[in-house]
């Protein structure tokens, strides 16, 4: 991916506040190892949403020219309008007692909530790794042009470190996001580069 926008969001921008200020509350409605708000009853409300203000999201897979598989998330505007974001996606754990492609099912369809989540601007509080709070939909904008702060940096050391391929993964984190430096990471990318270094511990 080269381009993570299109020329002019104007319209997009305008009609997702729009959109935003609608959004509802959601409870927790699953249960695995934790509760928590699943992809689909999420967006089956927020596309009901999105739609009366003629934009739209969706989701597909792809290769960067270094053969690494990404997801990237769309959401557009009728005008033709869009803005995008895309997360690296992790290969199967080879350790894992589910078969490779049960293993990559179970990661890609948590990468697609996550994913999903961040563009949308839709926090969950306490999801797995929250510690307190009810799920619900907090409303909040972003800049792409802001970057990750230094405490952010360091805890992306942090994750870096307790993975055995630490300097592949921090090389393929900054080649995706064309940085030479973490400091430089946009702070929209931050949720998606923990949750990929995440589903690295230990691999």
């Amino acid at each position: 991916m080269d381009k993570n926008r299109s020329d002019n969001i104007g319209n997009l921008i305008l009609a997702f506040s729009k959109a935003q200020n609608e959004y509802p509350e959601f409870n927790k409605n699953r249960e695995g190892f934790y509760k928590y708000a699943d992809l689909d009853s999420v967006m089956n409300e927020i596309r009901k949403i999105l739609a009366k203000y003629e934009l739209s999201f969706w989701q597909e897979e792809g290769f960067t020219a270094d053969k690494i598989l990404y997801l990237e998330s769309i959401l557009g505007h009728s005008s033709g309008e869009w803005i995008s974001s895309a997360t690296l996606l992790v290969p199967p754990d080879p350790n894992s007692p589910l078969t490779p492609s049960q293993e990559f099912g179970k990661r890609l369809t948590y990468q697609r909530r996550y994913s999903a989540f961040t563009l949308l601007n839709i926090t969950i509080l306490n999801d797995p790794d929250d510690n307190d709070g009810d799920t619900k939909v907090i409303k909040k904008t972003s800049n792409n042009n802001d970057k990750i702060s230094s405490e952010q940096a360091a805890n992306i050391v942090n994750k870096i470190t307790k993975c055995k391929n630490g300097d592949k993964l921090l090389a393929n984190i900054q080649s995706f996001n064309k940085i030479n430096k973490l400091l430089n990471l946009p702070a929209c990318k931050y949720e998606s580069v923990m949750s990929y270094l995440k589903n690295n511990e230990g691999i």
